[in-house]
């Protein structure tokens, strides 16, 4: 039969000409997602076939995928149908080599090689964005999606998500769907998106419907009976139109389903048998489970088949394979038969699928067929089975859908019952839905224990009851839970371990750290006893890690237990938590001031396995050590492309304190009202936490006074930033917040305190950072008590441990060279020097001057012993190369008066003449320091 093509298209040139939009947007790299909706048979497909057939002319690459009735729990089904397409036109190195690689591992197990990382919404949408950069040529990549109508939640989550993202990206998503089904509801939402559309197509016109029959038969004349009869038996669906005219007899059928039946009835019995038990399986075509089900050979199987191809019952696809032309040929099969031979058919084929283990992608399928034959327990063992295969691989949300259907099918007292409710309770607590989690798992704790198995499983659940009651900060009901579990005869090793690690969990969330730390001792303790235990004594030496990088302030330590935890990761292969080591590593790095060996080897391995979310916060890392080094260009485009990232993930936290990132970077680009106007911005958008606000504010804040050099400005600062945290328990998290408190250590001492408190104002901690700022602020409170030898100490020892970062330090020495000058410690003159050649280097004039102006305040020489204070004036511009006329006019001396200062200076250090005067000038400390400044 002839198919309208392009513009040609009877009654959708409105679609047609927003399909063709979509696709210039796309040629200029900006993709979107664009939905085809109406009911079965208006020509969702076909139209968007042809705009398949526009791209390809144009050069867009084009990948299809679909849903498929029967098989709509199994997650993200259409997009990996599409990207299997992209792998069998492209080698993997071409398609984005190890940009998708752990996502497609994952999406499409056995055909991809790698670790499986866990399947996400957002694994899955990031490895289809990066697959269509990596197929672009020029021209994009358009997704088409079939029968979304059809598809499981996870699927439409992804596009939930991508339709936020694809006008930067060169991606066209168009996806088909009815309006009569669940995802309707997504339109109005999807609708407002500004990178997606909605196209609802409706029936056609009386006028159209005769256009398109006549456009059907272009080489021959339909009479005027056979158009008025297509008009009044299609009711202006243009896929009726042509079934209608296909079936060609005289005789014109009352209806589409009699149509169908006469067609079946004109093919013979065993092609009705045929595709009677096909149409009971979906649209998809399975002729050797067929043939089996209803004993026939090959060759009939085929020869029906044949002929139901040639009388466009059946088609082929693109990929070789058999369906029913239309959803609705499929539905009108099924029609024909009567209810008793349906259950008989549905039987069979369930039985033959069950001749052989069945693999995840058929459990929907047995639980469908199943329900049909009669057999609610096996559909609920089989629904079962899909919410554990799809809790395994992370398709949480498909596992929560198939777990509700299997419970709603049995009596939830039914062993097969208690099943269900025991998968739906795993499912609900991995889905984070704790109150569901408590209800459901305190009714089936009450059932367990009459089983063979039920102490166990009992045990069992207590554990999920114990971690649910956690995360709902009850930690007493948390722990009853869990030593409950421990009192139960015959635990296994490893459910006793993760009972005990899971006390060590609640007692570290609950604030009990010295508890927390002796069960976690002990849980490694039995771990390392027994043996084949790693997954749990790494995390019991992850909890150890964490105590004493965030309670005890004992880095050293921490890196200890976290190197341990690595060193078993890599040798068990747990990737996972090799990733966990090392992005923990990673942040001491950045603490100690050290190279990023570990953050390098844990991107890399992130990118491997698809740890998306540890990206972002790598990412983070590498902005907050760029800013450290006064890298600014770098910290701002490391920052930024965290912060979009983080956006598009949804990770609020995140997304906060690298606002505040941004902001310290501004700041100290001396864009201060730049950095306030994004920290406004901010804090308009959502309320946070204390801890969370102080970090997007404190250093931004801070460091833009310190720019100005304005000191009390940069004290208000920090009094507004402390006021947001608890008075004596210096926090550490989020990880930024760190560079405030050391910075405002320092502010605090130059600012004139007597004394600095510990706990409020300085810990004793090994971070290189924040322990150089403490001691450098110790040095200043102990030169203004009179200290001087301990001030010189303390702040020989801050100030090396702060080389690593250079700016920050020259602002530290500019405060405390001002402080040693005034109350006289330490080599002020070398300090200001130095720190001047520094504010030099980076531009920032206003320090440069004001470490300038304090250097011509002390004696400017004070390596040169013996020299009057007009002297040292005369000797200071006698190194900018300044004349004696130029020296008088400055000091409002004679020439003859500077002359003979000169000459007593000659005299004074020995120097031959006055080029030798003015260089040991210069290279002494305070002649550096004036030099750097510009005199």
């Amino acid at each position: 039969m002839s198919v309208l093509r392009s513009a040609e298209l009877v009654g959708r040139d409105a679609e047609w000409q927003s399909g063709l939009a979509a696709l210039a947007r796309l040629e200029q790299g900006h993709g979107g997602l664009l939905v085809l909706a109406g009911e079965a048979g208006i020509g969702k497909s076909r139209l968007a076939a042809d705009l398949a057939e526009r791209a390809a002319e144009r050069g867009v690459a084009v990948l299809r995928g679909r849903a498929v009735h029967g098989g709509g729990a199994q997650a993200y089904r259409p997009l990996a149908g599409a990207a299997s397409q992209a792998l069998r036109t492209r080698p993997l190195d071409e398609a984005g080599g190890a940009a998708v690689q752990a996502g497609l591992a994952a999406l499409l197990p056995g055909l991809v090689p790698g670790p499986r990382a866990a399947l996400s919404p957002l694994l899955v949408a990031e490895t289809m964005l990066r697959l269509s950069r990596a197929l672009d040529s020029g021209s994009g990549v358009l997704v088409v999606l079939e029968d979304l109508h059809w598809a499981d939640s996870e699927t439409l989550a992804v596009l939930d998500y991508l339709a936020d993202y694809l006008h930067e990206e060169p991606l066209l998503l168009l996806a088909t769907t009815r309006t009569d089904d669940v995802a309707a509801g997504r339109f109005d939402e999807w609708a407002r998106r500004p990178a997606a559309a909605v196209l609802h197509l409706g029936r056609l016109s009386l006028t159209d419907v005769q256009r398109l029959a006549r456009a059907c038969a272009p080489d021959r004349e339909l009479p005027d009976d056979v158009v008025e009869m297509v008009v009044s038996r299609s009711d202006g669906i243009p896929f009726l139109v042509e079934e209608l005219l296909a079936n060609g007899s005289g005789a014109v059928p009352l209806s589409f389903a009699h149509s169908v039946a006469t067609r079946l009835d004109e093919l013979g019995r065993p092609a009705a048998d045929v595709l009677q038990a096909a149409s009971v399986l979906g649209r998809d075509v399975d002729w050797s489970l067929v043939r089996d089900a209803v004993g026939l050979s090959d060759g009939v199987v085929l020869d029906a088949l044949s002929r139901a191809i040639r009388c466009q019952v059946v088609e082929e696809t693109t990929d070789g394979q058999l369906r029913f032309r239309h959803a609705l040929t499929r539905e009108a099969i099924c029609a024909t038969m009567p209810r008793p031979r349906l259950v008989e058919l549905a039987a069979q084929l369930l039985d033959r699928l069950l001749l052989h283990p069945v693999t995840a992608d058929r459990l929907a399928q047995c639980a469908e067929l199943a329900l049909v034959a009669g057999r609610p327990e096996d559909a609920c063992r089989h629904l079962v089975d899909q919410a554990e295969s799809a809790l395994a691989s992370g398709a949480v949300s498909t596992a929560l859908t198939a777990a509700r259907r299997a419970r709603e099918l049995v009596d939830p007292g039914t062993p097969a019952g208690i099943a269900a409710t025991w998968t739906l309770v795993r499912a609900l607590d991995a889905a984070g839905h704790t109150a569901s989690v408590d209800r459901l798992g305190t009714q089936l704790l009450a059932a367990v224990p009459a089983y063979p198995d039920g102490p166990y499983r009992a045990a069992q659940l207590q554990l999920v009851l114990a971690r649910a009651a956690s995360r709902a900060m009850d930690p007493v009901a948390a722990r009853g839970f869990c030593e409950s579990a421990l009192r139960t005869a015959d635990l296994d090793r490893g459910l006793e371990l993760s009972l005990h690690l899971t006390l060590a969990e609640i007692s570290f969330d609950a604030q009990d750290h010295d508890v927390a730390v002796r069960q976690a001792t002990a849980a490694l303790a039995e771990a390392d006893g027994g043996g084949g235990c790693a997954e749990i004594a790494c995390s019991a030496l992850d909890l150890l890690g964490r105590y004493h990088m965030l309670v005890a302030h004992e880095l050293t330590i921490g890196r200890h237990y976290l190197g341990e935890e690595l060193r078993r990761a890599r040798r068990a292969g747990l990737d996972l938590v090799e990733l966990r080591a090392l992005h923990q590593l990673a942040h001491l790095d950045v603490a100690m001031l050290r190279d990023g060996a570990n953050l390098d080897e844990a991107s890399a391995l992130a990118e491997r396995i698809g740890g998306l979310t540890i990206s972002v916060d790598l990412e983070q890392l590498r902005a907050v050590t760029a800013l450290t080094a006064h890298r600014l260009d770098r910290a701002e485009e490391y920052g930024r492309c965290a912060l979009a990232a983080s956006r598009r993930y949804q990770l609020g936290e995140q997304s906060a304190v690298l606002t505040g990132v941004l902001a310290t970077v501004e700041a100290m680009q001396g864009r201060a009202v730049d950095a306030a106007r994004r920290i406004a911005a901010e804090l308009a958008q959502r309320q946070h936490s204390p801890h969370v606000e102080a970090a997007i504010v404190g250093a931004p804040t801070v460091f833009s006074a310190l720019v100005d050099d304005d000191l009390a400005a940069a004290l208000g600062a920090v009094q507004r930033t402390r006021a947001l945290l608890p008075r004596h328990d210096m926090i550490v998290q989020p990880f930024f917040l760190g560079m405030f408190h050391g910075v405002a250590a320092v502010v605090v001492a130059a600012s004139g305190a007597g004394e600095l408190v510990v706990g409020r104002d300085w810990v004793d901690i090994d971070d290189s950072f924040m322990a150089g700022s403490f001691a450098v602020a110790r040095a200043i409170v102990a030169g203004r008590g009179g200290d001087a030898a301990r001030a010189e100490q303390l702040f020989a020892r801050g100030d090396a441990e702060l080389a690593g970062a250079p700016w920050i330090r020259a602002v530290f020495r500019r405060h405390a060279a001002e402080a040693a000058l005034r109350d006289r410690w330490g080599d002020p003159q070398r300090l200001l020097a130095e720190a001047a050649e520094v504010f030099i280097a980076s531009g920032d004039h206003r320090l440069a001057r004001a470490t300038a102006a304090l250097a011509g305040k002390a004696a400017p020489f004070p390596d040169l012993p013996g020299l009057t204070s007009r002297e040292s004036d005369v000797l200071s511009l006698v190194s900018t190369g300044m004349t004696n006329q130029q020296i008088a006019d400055r000091l409002l001396l004679s020439p003859r008066t500077v002359e003979k200062h000169v000459e007593r200076l000659r005299a004074k250090t020995g120097t031959a003449n006055r080029t030798e005067l003015a260089a040991l000038a210069l290279t002494s400390a305070g002649g550096r320091a004036r030099a750097a400044a510009g005199g």
